[in-house]
């Protein structure tokens, strides 16, 4: 039997874009779509003699990358590209973690006044945050004030003084440059117009948690007729509370003017948990072959009963042909207390499901139980005998005829 992997029609798309298209690629790639795996496997397809950049999100990721990446690819993270064009141009840098700290100190005068702490804690936040947005205007570092909740500044009058040492802070770290902290990094290339190194393709990955410095530091990275291929989810952007740029996924995407193909299938989810997540992101799918419900990790009773289960509460029957699908075995219960159930009793499908595969039951009625045409009382649940509340009861009930 033949190990070699098959791929999907979404990922072979992806593939043959790299390979041959034209223009900038996103990919917008739902969880669970191996999204990583993907783009790995898609580097393999750019055409030879290309110089190739992986950008990875964090340091761990990009060590891990760097063994699975195929030979000839760079692997960095944007604060690594970033590093290295401010050497290149500055010469030898100090990494000093608290020079924004520091400066912010000195502008506000906290190490001579302690009653200041907290508003020169707050310049230093406020500093760092701005670095990420690329904010330099009164304006601009107004709304990161304002979409970070920033306090001090309490008044409205305080306001301006708040916004001049932040601006003060800004200017000496833009000129003060024999040392620099983790957001300059990624900030200074921008602020100082330090050009980074160039390739002739980038692939980024987590596009949706870049801020504006990071866009612009992966737009600068790419050569002149070079491609960008932006791997993300927009649906899965989590790091705003830091600077990430709202709907990064969507600024980079219109900056490129790219082309956008799928990665929709979750090889993660069950069928049931896919139905559920599709009410809110339509184009989501399941993998073939998938099961019904989650694997239980917490089974309480006999494993063999662990695959679906059917409580008291009416559906209607094409709902339940969606749920059970091409299931063999469909588990069921009572509301009753499993203690007293007394053993399996065979339970035949109503005629409209014209199901080739029985249904089992523990109840304590008699030992063959018929569902009455047209509906069956069940519902979904994740172990054999998993209580189901009524909240919980009516959000499962579909359909009742």
């Amino acid at each position: 039997m033949s190990n070699e992997r098959v791929w999907s029609d979404k990922q072979r798309a992806v593939f043959a874009e790299i390979a041959g298209g034209t223009g900038n690629l996103m990919v917008d790639a739902v969880a669970g779509s191996g999204k990583t795996t993907t783009i790995l496997e898609g580097m393999k397809h750019v055409p030879a003699g290309k110089t190739c950049l992986f950008v990875a999100f964090n340091k761990s990721i990009a060590e891990e990358l760097k063994r699975r990446a195929p030979a000839g690819v760079e692997v960095a993270t944007l604060h690594s590209q970033g590093l290295k064009a401010c050497t290149r141009a500055l010469g030898r840098v100090r990494v000093d973690a608290d020079k924004t700290k520091r400066i912010a100190r000195e502008v506000t005068g906290a190490d001579h006044l302690p009653e200041r702490r907290e508003w020169t804690n707050a310049v230093t936040k406020c500093a760092g945050l701005a670095k990420g947005y690329l904010a330099s205007t009164e304006e601009q570092i107004l709304d990161v004030v304002d979409a970070h909740g920033i306090v001090p500044p309490e008044y409205e009058d305080e306001r301006p003084a708040f916004v001049s040492d932040v601006r003060a802070v800004l200017s000496r770290c833009r000129d003060e440059v024999a040392s620099i902290d983790f957001d300059d990094m990624v900030w200074l290339p921008a602020a100082r117009g330090i050009p980074a190194r160039k390739y002739d393709r980038v692939f980024v990955d987590e596009t949706q948690d870049l801020n504006a410095a990071q866009i612009a530091l992966v737009l600068d990275s790419v050569a002149p007729g070079g491609r960008v291929c932006a791997v993300g989810d927009p649906r899965q952007a989590i790091y705003g509370f830091r600077g990430a740029a709202s709907g990064a996924f969507e600024r980079v995407r219109d900056a490129l003017a790219a082309k956008v193909l799928p990665l929709s299938v979750t090889y993660r989810c069950a069928r049931a948990v896919v139905a559920e997540a599709a009410k809110l992101v339509p184009h989501l799918e399941a993998a073939a072959g998938a099961a019904l419900l989650p694997a239980n990790k917490s089974v309480m009773g006999p494993p063999q009963f662990a695959s679906a289960h059917i409580n008291r509460i009416a559906i209607g029957t094409k709902t339940m042909r969606a749920l059970i699908g091409h299931a063999n075995d469909v588990q069921c219960r009572t509301t009753q207390s499993h203690a007293n159930l007394a053993r399996p009793a065979q339970l035949s499908c109503p005629p409209p499901l014209g199901c080739a595969t029985a249904l089992w039951c523990w109840t304590l009625w008699s030992p063959t139980w018929t569902c009455p045409p047209g509906a069956l009382t069940l519902t979904l649940t994740t172990g054999p005998f998993e209580s189901v509340g009524p909240d919980m009861a009516a959000e499962r009930t579909r359909e009742r005829r």
